[in-house]
């Protein structure tokens, strides 16, 4: 699979990585937006700027990946249907769910594309002061716009959570293995 996903150009993402890592992979993110925009070298680059997945109840904060290098983003959200068992992995342990999903078959998926967002200095300005509080960098002001979009369009609620806390919780749960914590002068 890992074959498949750099014939794709995958960006790959270190989780635990160091802020110096995880910089990089905003810069790769960033590049690769200005190639796609200037050169149309690939195709248009996925996102989960929640770093992960929820149950889709709420959304979750967003990372700056997406939103850093303040490029064109065409917000999209799934809407799972479903009658006896919610598809998401956090409910419970992945082979119980998968054992439990083989015997359901009454799921459906709606995939809702919105039209391209364009950041601009008037959402900056504008939007930053409906935000109130401590000043906010462009790239923050930018992804809580699309996140009040996608929850206002999406009918769901903000969870003011990071995903790296949903994993906490999924640790203490035993539902995922304890990670390792990186070394904090890395």
């Amino acid at each position: 699979s890992s074959y498949l996903c750099q014939a794709l150009g995958c960006i790959f993402i270190a989780r635990e990585g160091s802020l110096d890592a995880r910089n990089q992979v905003i810069d790769q993110i960033r590049e690769r937006q200005e190639a796609i925009e200037t050169e149309g070298l690939y195709p248009p680059i996925v996102v989960y700027p929640e770093g992960g997945t929820s149950n889709g109840t709420s959304v979750l904060s967003f990372k700056k990946g997406a939103f850093a290098g303040l490029k064109p983003v065409r917000p999209v959200f799934l809407r799972y249907e479903y009658d006896m068992l919610n598809n998401s992995y956090d409910v419970m342990p992945f082979f119980a769910l998968f054992v439990l999903q083989c015997c359901c078959f009454n799921y459906r998926v709606t995939f809702n594309e919105l039209p391209p967002f364009i950041p601009n200095d008037y959402l900056f300005n504008q939007y930053a002061k409906k935000l109130g509080g401590e000043p906010k960098e462009k790239w923050d002001v930018f992804a809580e716009s699309v996140r009040d979009i996608l929850v206002k369009v999406g009918g769901s609620k903000r969870d003011n959570i990071h995903y790296r806390e949903k994993i906490a919780y999924e640790t203490e749960l035993g539902y995922v293995k304890k990670r390792e914590t990186p070394n904090k002068t890395d």
